[in-house]
């Protein structure tokens, strides 16, 4: 469809393309690629070949020859030099010419030899036995030679390669090879990375190579950490690896050449790695790396580094599931209803929770009048849930628990209702003017420190408490 409104033929939409064959590197679909008229190469999933009827149309032989043309243009010499500066035509020609020739070479008279001298009539007692030939397993070769395969040693696991087949007292080898893994009796020798050689059943050298390889025999190995680093001659190192910028500033150069990290892998093995293919897989990890050893101000490092970190920063800030994070404090549980509060209790035999929940509820109860069971709402009134926020206070690690109203459900009242928090130098601020005030008009200040405050005020529509978790219930 155009933007105003028409269809538009199919045939508009179609390009005219070259097939070079499947992409196989391309998406999950099957995928082809197609040689434009501009020389480059495309991936694509729709590629609708030209009927039969369609190769006689006038139109489709112009577009043939224009895209023949103006490939031929882009290419120049590139195509004359492959073809000795001939065309398309002229070499598809000479190459059907080739399959017509005859190349059968002509047929060459033997001479012809008489049984005495092939040796078919000759005495039996004169004839040499011919060699018997060594079976597979006397061969000492089998597909499991020199791999390397992470095999349980002492107790743990251990990277080892696999030598040769092992052989008894006699010098016979031990067990017989199979292509069927669960079939093959053979025993191995399997040298590890501190030089010591163990025996291992050819099922449980297969059994663990395949059980670490994905679906195409790669091998799966997971960064643990990363150990060490070095570098060769080709490394650009202090002011060779700058240039000067657009304003005249000092820029890194955009390379890792030469920089090579030794990294610690989950079968613990240990390998040197390439700084360029390591920062792709696990860039975290190598700029965490650079930054706890100083590496930061280094070329190969310098213009990658900083932003990766920041970026990881920028992600944790932006974080909004928190939950990890809160569902302790200083090392201590902190529960998300009073259940789960007196469970605690309970495991710890302790009653800090129910301690905390008692000195909260009888602190409000005196803002709430208890209507008796099944009575009805007052008219006027409306229902609002409420819950129980648990904290731990630091230092004393004193349990704090608050009745809280279910604000994201409650309606904003037009009248101010909060609770003001008086910081520490608000206080001696108060306790300054106060004796100030004492020394001047002898006043007397009585200070009442107060436990708790009611966080309610004066709403224009009353409200009635529903759900208070069951507190009683579950306390009792």
């Amino acid at each position: 469809m155009t933007h105003d409104g028409t269809e538009v033929p199919i045939q508009q939409v179609k390009q005219l393309g070259r097939y070079l064959g499947p992409d196989l590197n391309v998406g999950d679909a099957l995928t082809g690629t197609v040689l434009t008229e501009k020389a480059q190469t495309l991936s694509r999933t729709s590629i609708i070949p030209l009927k039969p009827e369609e190769l006689h149309l006038d139109s489709v032989k112009q577009q043939k020859e224009f895209f023949t043309k103006t490939l031929t243009e882009k290419l120049k010499e590139r195509v004359q030099a492959m073809g000795g500066g001939k065309s398309s035509a002229e070499l598809e020609a000479e190459q059907e010419k080739k399959w017509l020739v005859d190349d059968t070479p002509e047929h060459i008279e033997y001479e012809e030899m008489t049984p005495e001298e092939l040796g078919y009539l000759m005495d039996p007692d004169e004839k040499k036995p011919l060699p018997e030939l060594a079976e597979a397993d006397d061969l000492n070769l089998n597909k499991y030679l020199s791999a390397k395969v992470v095999l349980p040693k002492d107790s743990a696991f251990a990277q080892g390669r696999v030598l040769r087949r092992a052989r008894d007292a006699d010098g016979e080898l031990i067990g017989h090879s199979n292509d069927n893994p669960a079939l093959d009796t053979s025993v191995y020798e399997v040298q590890f990375e501190d030089g010591s050689i163990e025996r291992y059943h050819a099922n449980i050298i297969a059994e663990h190579i395949y059980s670490q390889i994905d679906g195409e025999g790669y091998g799966r190995t997971l960064l643990d950490e990363i150990v060490d680093h070095k570098w060769d001659d080709s490394a650009l190192l202090g002011e060779e690896g700058y240039k000067l910028g657009p304003n005249g500033e000092r820029v890194p150069k955009e390379t890792t050449k030469g920089w090579w990290l030794l990294a610690k892998l989950k079968d613990h093995s240990t390998q040197w790695f390439k700084l360029k293919d390591i920062k792709e897989s696990n860039p975290l990890e190598v700029a965490q790396y650079a930054v706890d050893n100083q590496l930061v101000d280094e070329p190969a490092f310098k213009w990658w580094v900083p932003y990766t970190i920041r970026k990881r920063n920028r992600i944790l800030k932006q974080m909004k599931n928190r939950y990890h994070r809160t569902h302790s404090k200083f090392g201590i549980e902190v529960p998300k209803t009073v259940k789960r509060a007196l469970e605690i209790d309970k495991e710890t035999n302790t009653t800090f929770w129910r301690d905390a929940i008692e000195k909260e509820m009888k602190t409000v109860m005196v803002a709430f009048d208890i209507l008796p069971e099944g009575a009805e709402r007052p008219v006027g009134r409306n229902y609002i849930g409420c819950h129980l926020v648990f904290d731990i206070k630091q230092g004393s690690l004193q349990r704090k628990v608050r009745f809280v109203a279910d604000g994201h459900r409650t309606d904003v009242s037009d009248i101010p209702t909060y609770a003001s928090v008086v910081s520490r130098d608000s206080v001696r601020i108060a306790f300054t003017l106060a004796e100030l005030s004492m020394a001047l008009i002898s006043w007397q200040l009585t200070v009442r420190v107060l436990t708790s405050m009611l966080r309610h005020g004066r709403s224009s529509t009353p409200n009635v408490v529903l759900n208070l978790e069951n507190t009683k219930a579950d306390m009792h």
